[in-house]
């Protein structure tokens, strides 16, 4: 979710595309983001994971927002992704399936959500590495945000 998004554009958003999760920062330059999804949890029926990840101001943990359970970016990276729930989840989905809808910039009118498959993902990083020549023993930084689609698909490399 892009920093300058605000209720009104995420309402849309989230109910345009009946997501079921969302990935956000907890605060940035003043806006609290965990505060706005609580507040905004009653009309987003479709949303059921709130991906939460910290920022410097914020010092709260999901227990001190039990309105809107989240779970911190952190604690994804804390397990091995080797319990039953993850294989299972992992054994149901194609390269097929949607991964995720990015929105555009909404210039001629309302944002449009673009579809994108764990394929075509896949796809878009395995052309940007042929392109940059890069390999497994690389490091690349990453400058483009998470909520643009060259910065997911750079982050996947």
């Amino acid at each position: 979710m892009s920093p300058r998004y605000r209720e009104s554009e995420l309402i849309y958003m989230v109910r345009d595309s009946e997501v079921k999760a969302v990935a956000s920062i907890t605060e940035h330059e003043g806006h609290d983001f965990a505060a706005m999804f609580q507040r905004l949890a009653p009309e987003l029926p479709t949303l059921r994971h709130l991906i939460m990840f910290p920022s410097a101001a914020d010092t709260t943990t999901p227990a001190e927002r039990p309105e809107l359970p989240h779970v911190p970016y952190t604690t994804l990276l804390e397990g091995d992704g080797n319990t039953p729930d993850v294989e299972r989840a992992a054994a149901r989905v194609t390269p097929s399936d949607l991964a995720m809808v990015i929105y555009t910039s909404g210039t001629t009118g309302r944002p449009k959500g673009a579809g994108l498959t764990h394929r075509s993902l896949l796809a878009s990083s395995r052309a940007q590495a042929a392109h940059m020549r890069i390999d497994e023993h690389d490091l690349l930084p990453l400058a483009t945000p998470l909520n643009h689609v060259g910065g997911i698909t750079c982050g996947i490399l």
